[in-house]
Protein backbone atom coordinates (compact mmCIF):
# COMPACT_ATOMS: atom_id res chain seq x y z
CA UNK A 1 0.00 0.00 0.00
CA UNK A 2 2.76 2.43 0.91
CA UNK A 3 4.53 1.62 -2.34
CA UNK A 4 1.37 2.52 -4.29
CA UNK A 5 0.99 5.81 -2.39
CA UNK A 6 4.65 6.58 -3.08
CA UNK A 7 4.07 5.92 -6.77
CA UNK A 8 1.04 8.24 -6.78
CA UNK A 9 3.08 10.92 -5.04
CA UNK A 10 5.91 10.50 -7.56
CA UNK A 11 3.49 10.63 -10.48
CA UNK A 12 1.81 13.77 -9.12
CA UNK A 13 5.13 15.52 -8.54
CA UNK A 14 6.35 14.49 -12.00
CA UNK A 15 3.25 15.88 -13.70
CA UNK A 16 3.34 19.12 -11.71
CA UNK A 17 7.04 19.55 -12.42
CA UNK A 18 6.55 18.88 -16.11
CA UNK A 19 3.70 21.39 -16.22
CA UNK A 20 5.85 23.96 -14.41
CA UNK A 21 8.77 23.51 -16.79
CA UNK A 22 6.53 23.84 -19.85
CA UNK A 23 4.73 26.92 -18.51
CA UNK A 24 7.97 28.66 -17.51
CA UNK A 25 9.51 27.84 -20.90
CA UNK A 26 6.59 29.45 -22.73
CA UNK A 27 6.86 32.53 -20.51
CA UNK A 28 10.59 32.72 -21.18
CA UNK A 29 9.98 32.47 -24.93
CA UNK A 30 7.46 35.30 -24.68
CA UNK A 31 9.80 37.50 -22.65
CA UNK A 32 12.96 36.78 -24.62
CA UNK A 33 11.61 36.85 -28.17
CA UNK A 34 8.37 38.82 -28.33
CA UNK A 35 9.09 41.63 -25.84
CA UNK A 36 12.20 42.96 -27.65
CA UNK A 37 10.40 42.78 -30.99
CA UNK A 38 7.49 44.74 -29.59
CA UNK A 39 9.84 47.28 -28.05
CA UNK A 40 11.70 47.67 -31.33
CA UNK A 41 8.38 48.34 -33.08
CA UNK A 42 8.35 45.30 -35.32
CA UNK A 43 5.12 43.98 -33.75
CA UNK A 44 2.00 46.10 -33.30
CA UNK A 45 3.12 49.08 -35.39
CA UNK A 46 -0.38 50.23 -36.29
CA UNK A 47 -1.54 50.55 -32.68
CA UNK A 48 -1.51 54.03 -31.20
CA UNK A 49 -0.86 54.71 -27.53
CA UNK A 50 -4.39 56.05 -27.12
CA UNK A 51 -5.81 52.67 -28.14
CA UNK A 52 -3.54 50.89 -25.69
CA UNK A 53 -4.44 53.05 -22.72
CA UNK A 54 -7.38 51.66 -20.81
CA UNK A 55 -10.42 53.81 -21.34
CA UNK A 56 -12.70 54.61 -18.44
CA UNK A 57 -16.33 53.72 -18.90
CA UNK A 58 -17.59 57.27 -19.64
CA UNK A 59 -14.98 57.72 -22.39
CA UNK A 60 -16.03 54.65 -24.35
CA UNK A 61 -18.19 55.15 -27.43
CA UNK A 62 -21.87 54.36 -26.99
CA UNK A 63 -21.87 54.88 -23.20
CA UNK A 64 -24.05 57.59 -21.70
CA UNK A 65 -22.94 59.02 -18.36
CA UNK A 66 -25.96 59.35 -16.08
CA UNK A 67 -24.27 60.18 -12.77
CA UNK A 68 -20.84 61.58 -11.90
CA UNK A 69 -19.48 62.43 -8.45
Amino acid sequence: MIQFLGFLFFLTMFLLGFWGIISMATLAITWVILAPLETAGKIGKGISEEEVKSKTLPNQPGVELVYSK
